[in-house]
């Protein structure tokens, strides 16, 4: 099966990629959440990361101490991680548009519970 291919830019630097996953963030999504979360800036931290197939994601990381959600999208929808050390554990809902993935995000932001998770990894 052939899929299409189109050039992407990537982050700030407008390198492009040759190909985007399928499976991945759209540059519109990704600027819709960063946009969405504007309201954790100083608190959480929002890094985009293109890996070399293609595949956009965010990686959302508290300022203060080692918490990270990773957000990225399949088939599916939209899903949030939780990376803890080198491990990542995969949401278990996918979200179908953005802003409910932003809403979920805000909320897992002002959990304590998502500080308790990391203390107990």
């Amino acid at each position: 099966m052939t899929q299409a291919t189109h050039a992407t830019p990537v982050a700030d630097d407008h390198t492009l990629s040759p190909l985007r996953a399928l499976g991945s963030l759209t540059s519109a999504q990704a600027n819709q959440i960063v946009a969405g979360l504007s309201s954790l800036a100083g608190t959480w931290g929002i890094e985009r990361h293109e890996s070399c197939d293609g595949h956009l994601s965010l990686l959302v990381t508290h300022t203060a101490h080692d918490t990270t959600l990773l957000v990225e999208r399949d088939t599916r929808g939209i899903r949030i991680s939780l990376v803890l050390g080198d491990t990542v554990h995969p949401g278990t809902h996918q979200y179908a548009s953005t802003s409910n993935a932003v809403s979920a995000i805000k909320d897992m932001a002002a959990s304590p519970t998502i500080h308790d998770m990391r203390k107990s990894a």
